[in-house]
């Protein structure tokens, strides 16, 4: 890949070898697309399609793949979290972190099923293992898919002095994250609730997919170097690198 062709070639002792190898320095980094941020001329905004790789937004706007590590250079959020994926693989990938049941509670349960205990559901009969637990949301999170009824007691195995009032569960990665609300300028801001009550109705529960979607989608929207400035910013940063000893 052209991206790779200028970087300097240091030698480099691997593990107790007394040879050294000759590879290239791919840490080295040159600070032109840095300096060129708040230069408005530029670069302008561009907002990534679903599906879009970057050799394939490179082509679109420069007329060649080679342009796409720009794209990484001038987004620090993309260097950070990487290029946004399709719905469907946020979906797969969200499901993946979250594969458990969420439980919601009104009874406080601070002093009770702590991680790694084992719960029953006092109607269902059914039991799993507690794997998480928050309690200023009110939730537990407990492996598996379990089918706990909602209404039912649940205690925990062994030990009948120790239960809580199910209100709800839901797959744990369409559980609540956090609450948000909006103020009287229409700003969104996060806010705390009270688990042992309802949720007001003002508040709206931000679920861990939704989470991930909303950074997936700021992913999207990037800076992109304009097309009559590309060549120039590309060989500055070639240059600079060739002068790397």
């Amino acid at each position: 890949m052209a991206y790779f062709l200028n970087f300097p070639i240091e030698g480099y002792n691997f593990g107790d070898e007394v040879d050294i190898t000759f590879i290239q320095n791919l840490s080295a980094y040159v600070d032109v697309f840095s300096k060129i941020k708040d230069i408005i001329t530029l670069y302008e905004q561009y907002e990534i399609l679903e599906n879009e790789r970057p050799d394939v937004l490179s082509h679109k706007l420069y007329g060649t793949t080679e342009y796409y590590w720009t794209f990484f250079l001038i987004n620090d959020h993309l260097k950070r979290s990487g290029w946004p994926i399709t719905y469907n693989d946020l979906v797969a990938s969200v499901k993946k972190k979250y594969p458990n049941t969420n439980l919601v509670t009104q009874t406080p349960f601070f002093d009770k099923f702590a991680i790694g205990e084992t719960i029953v559901g006092q109607t269902s009969e059914a039991s799993a293992v507690v794997t998480g637990r928050d309690v200023n949301l009110g939730h537990i999170v407990v492996k598996g898919t379990p089918s706990f009824q909602a209404g039912e007691t649940i205690q925990k195995q062994g030990d009948s002095t120790k239960t809580i009032v199910l209100k709800s569960s839901s797959l744990e990665y369409l559980a609540s994250r956090y609450h948000n609300a909006v103020d009287s300028d229409s700003l969104v801001y996060r806010i705390d609730i009270d688990p042992t009550v309802d949720v007001p109705s003002f508040v709206t529960p931000v679920t861990h997919l939704k989470h991930y979607e909303n950074i997936n989608n700021e992913n999207k929207k990037i800076r992109i170097v304009t097309s009559d400035n590309i060549l120039t910013l590309v060989a500055e940063f070639s240059n600079g690198l060739k002068e790397i000893i």
